[in-house]
């Protein structure tokens, strides 16, 4: 039997996921401790007794909310042992993809790291909580077409997944004509079709 989680648990716990939020929306810069200690509803003092400041806020409220949406998105992408090579690499997309267009608050941390955050702050996040997706889905890849360049096809795969919702913006002017299609589809159709060239060109 698990022991009942604590009052100092539970407020730590709220503030992490109140930080996520807050970070998502606003950004580091525009964050202050002030105004997460207002949207957690506790002083700055309560703040400062649960974390060292505000990069202490960020990495870790950031961490624990990337670790849980990536780690669903791991459990709901898993296949049966017979499915073929193809069948796991699209699961996981689209799992992937899902998760990023219902998910506004992942989709939005993503992005800013990947934007917004220097290296020395983004390093422990990369290393920590996104390299074993990254790790993941390169080996997917790798299995289902061993002669490409799994790395740069995930890189590809993942900066697209995660601009896809801003850059849609832009390919609604450029490309009105495609504008009734839907972007994880279209990304999905994109990547095979991709994959399928790279495989013509090696034979």
């Amino acid at each position: 039997m698990k022991d009942p989680i604590s009052k100092r648990e539970k407020t730590h716990a709220l503030i992490l996921r109140v930080a996520a939020r807050q970070f998502a929306d606003k950004g580091y810069a525009a964050t202050s401790m002030e105004t997460l200690a207002k949207a957690c509803k506790l002083t700055k003092g309560a703040l400062y007794d649960h974390f060292n400041g505000k990069a202490d806020v960020y990495l870790k409220s950031i961490s624990s909310y990337l670790s849980a949406s990536l780690k669903e998105i791991d459990e709901k992408s898993r296949c049966r042992p017979d499915d073929s090579a193809e069948r796991r690499v699209f699961v996981y997309i689209e799992q992937m993809l899902k998760a990023l267009n219902e998910d506004r608050v992942m989709r939005r941390l993503l992005l800013r790291l990947l934007i917004e955050a220097d290296a020395d702050s983004a390093a422990p996040v990369v290393k920590n909580v996104l390299a074993a997706s990254f790790n993941r889905f390169r080996e997917l890849l790798q299995q289902y077409r061993p002669e490409i360049n799994a790395r740069d096809y995930t890189y590809s795969f993942f900066c697209n997944a995660i601009l896809g919702e801003d850059l849609r913006k832009w390919a609604d002017i450029l490309t009105p004509e495609t504008s009734s299609l839907d972007t994880s589809e279209t990304l999905i159709a994109h990547f095979r079709n991709s994959l399928n060239a790279s495989s013509h060109h090696a034979k």
